[in-house]
């Protein structure tokens, strides 16, 4: 682990950050005493949410197929020839 004080920290942050980013952990000292430790994020796997399968909810929330009776469509159109 590399060292650096809050000085160097403060005049060189590139520099410190070059180092997080290539893998180096970095302790930061005030006085010789650590106060803080900067290392490179850790390696998360996204996961990529999936769409939900509609056609088998459908299947699940209607198992005998379609409503009986008018479909909206016929619906409105009935609507709209009344007028």
């Amino acid at each position: 682990m590399k060292t650096a004080t809050i000085r160097q920290v403060k005049y060189d942050l590139r520099g410190v950050l070059a180092l997080v980013e290539a893998g180096d952990s970095v302790e930061i000292t005030r006085h010789g005493e650590p106060v803080a430790t900067l290392s490179p994020p850790r390696k998360t796997r996204r996961r990529r949410a999936g769409l939900p399968d509609f056609a088998a909810r459908l299947k699940e929330d209607f198992p005998a197929g379609p409503l009986p009776g008018p479909t909206f469509a016929e619906l409105i159109r009935a609507d709209r020839d009344r007028y």
